[in-house]
C-alpha cells in the first residue's frame, strides 16, 4: 500500500484541483491512502516537514512561494526529494519565478500562467473514474477562483456560493475540508450534508460583515475603494467581500483586516479590468516586509501592523497613478 500525501491551499480552487488528482491516483492504485495537510505559503516549510514520512508521493497544491521562507523551504524540499516523488501543482507568479530552482532541486513543476490550479488539474481529468463529475469539480474551483464564470441560474453558481461561505466561515476547520474531498473523491456528492446544515449561520456571519464593510469605506475614487475592517473579525471572507465590493463599485477593492499583530490586505479587481493591480501592490508591500501573492487581479499580503495605514495609503497612490 503506497501513502500519498497532498499539502493544499484549503480554499475552494486547492480542494477542487486536490480532489481530481487524488481521484485519479486512487482510481489507478485502489489501495493508495491519501493523506491531507492544510498550509500557507508563509508555513508551507513547517507544513512539509510534519507529512508523514512514510509517503512516496509529495503533491504541493495551490501554494504560493513566499519569498521569507523560501531559504528554509528549499532546504526541506532537498530533503524530501532525496526519498520522494514531490509535485508542484500551482498557478501563482511568485512560484512559477522559481521553476527552474524547483526543478534544479528536484520538483516536477506543474506550473502554469492560469487563473486557477483547477485549470491545472484538468490534465487529469482522462485519469479519474468519473470525468463528468470532476468537470463539476474542476469548474467550481475555477468559478471560486475567478478563472471562468457561469449564470446565476447555473447549479454550479450555487455550489460555488455554499461551498465557499462554509470554508470562509470556519476558516481552520481542516474536519470540514476533509469531509468536502472525501464526498468528492469516494462519494462523488458535491455538497455533503453537514456542509449545506453549515452555511445557513455562515450566511448570516456573511452578510452582517458585508453590510459592515460598505460602512467603512475610508477611501474612493474612480479607480480604488478602499476599507478598513481591523477591528472587525472577518473569517476567511475576505476575498468574497473585497469581489463583491470590487463588482458593486466597478472599481478595484482593497480589505484591510487584522492577523494577529500584522494587517492583512486583501485585492481584488472588478470584471473585466485589464492590467496587474495585483503587482502594483506588491511593490509597496514589499518594501515594507510584506509577504504573499496572488494573481492580477486577485492577491492578498501581510504585513506588519505598524505600517498597515501607511501601506495602504502608498498603495492607493500606486494604483490611481499605475
Amino acid at each position: 500500500m503506497r501513502i500519498y500525501a497532498f499539502v493544499l491551499h484549503g480554499d475552494l480552487d486547492g480542494l477542487s484541483a486536490t480532489a481530481t488528482v487524488a481521484a485519479a491516483l486512487k482510481h489507478a492504485e485502489k489501495d493508495a491512502e491519501l493523506r491531507f495537510y492544510f498550509s500557507q505559503p508563509y508555513e508551507l516549510d513547517k507544513d512539509l516537514a510534519r507529512v508523514d514520512p512514510r509517503a512516496e508521493g509529495i503533491y504541493i497544491v495551490d501554494l504560493a512561494i513566499d519569498a521569507d521562507v523560501w531559504p528554509r523551504l528549499s532546504a526541506e524540499l532537498g530533503k524530501l526529494v532525496a526519498s520522494k516523488r514531490v509535485t508542484w501543482i500551482d498557478h501563482h507568479p511568485s512560484t512559477i519565478e522559481r521553476v527552474e530552482e524547483l526543478k534544479r532541486i528536484g520538483v516536477e513543476a506543474m506550473l502554469a500562467e492560469a487563473a486557477s490550479a483547477s485549470t491545472i488539474a484538468r490534465s487529469f481529468l482522462d485519469r479519474v473514474p468519473d470525468p463528468a463529475f470532476f468537470e463539476k469539480i474542476i469548474t467550481i474551483g475555477e468559478v471560486a477562483d475567478r478563472a471562468v464564470s457561469v449564470a446565476r441560474e447555473d447549479p454550479l453558481f450555487h455550489y460555488v456560493e455554499v461551498l465557499s461561505l462554509v470554508l470562509g466561515y470556519r476558516v481552520r476547520d481542516e474536519q470540514i475540508r476533509r469531509r468536502i474531498l472525501r464526498a468528492w473523491i469516494t462519494e462523488r456528492v458535491v455538497v455533503p450534508d453537514e456542509v449545506a446544515k453549515a452555511a445557513s449561520e455562515a450566511e448570516k456571519v456573511f452578510q452582517d460583515l458585508l453590510r459592515e464593510a460598505r460602512l467603512r469605506v475610508v477611501y474612493r475614487s474612480e479607480k480604488v475603494v478602499a476599507v478598513d475592517m481591523r477591528d472587525k473579525r472577518v473569517y476567511g471572507f475576505a476575498g468574497m467581500l473585497a469581489s463583491i465590493i470590487a463588482s458593486e463599485e466597478g472599481r478595484i477593492a482593497l480589505i484591510l483586516s487584522r492577523v494577529g499583530e500584522a494587517a492583512l490586505l486583501t485585492l481584488r479587481a472588478p470584471p473585466g479590468a485589464k492590467g496587474n493591480p495585483s503587482k502594483t501592490a506588491w511593490d509597496v508591500a514589499s518594501r515594507y516586509g510584506g509577504s504573499g501573492g496572488g494573481h492580477a487581479g486577485a492577491a492578498s499580503f501581510k504585513v506588519p501592523g505598524t505600517y498597515a495605514e501607511k501601506v495602504l495609503a502608498e498603495i492607493v497612490r500606486a494604483l490611481e497613478t499605475g
